[in-house]
């Protein structure tokens, strides 16, 4: 298992390049960590055109579709942050959809943000 610690500061870094690229209201990053390397990042954002009735994709299906194929996530974990505009964490707990991809990928452990005066990881 990665260093929570460890990957919460990468993930806070990370958080701002990807807060450019998304234009939605609330910015969400999933970041995919195997054996402590981290293999995808991936940001929620508006899809134009809208492609299947679906108008966003999620930062986790992002996260998801962006790892390189063949890497074995059997042994991955994904962390999940949402951040307030002063860059204090809030909730970023995965909805159904996105929890079923995220098994169906074969991942065991997903963390994500929860509405704290620091960084706190929820574990699902």
């Amino acid at each position: 298992m990665a260093n929570k610690r460890t990957v919460g500061r990468v993930l806070a870094k990370k958080v701002p390049l990807h807060k450019s690229r998304s234009d939605c209201l609330h910015t969400i990053t999933a970041v995919i960590v195997v054996k402590g390397t981290i293999v995808s990042i991936g940001h929620n954002r508006k899809l134009r055109p809208s492609v299947y009735n679906q108008h966003t994709i999620h930062a986790e299906i992002d996260a998801l579709n962006t790892v390189k194929p063949g890497t074995d996530l059997s042994k991955a974990e994904i962390y999940v942050s949402r951040f307030n505009p002063k860059g204090r964490p809030l909730l970023a707990e995965p909805c159904e959809k996105c929890k079923q991809a995220i098994e169906r990928a074969g991942i065991q452990r997903v963390y994500y943000t929860v509405q704290s005066n620091e960084l706190n990881w929820q574990v699902l």
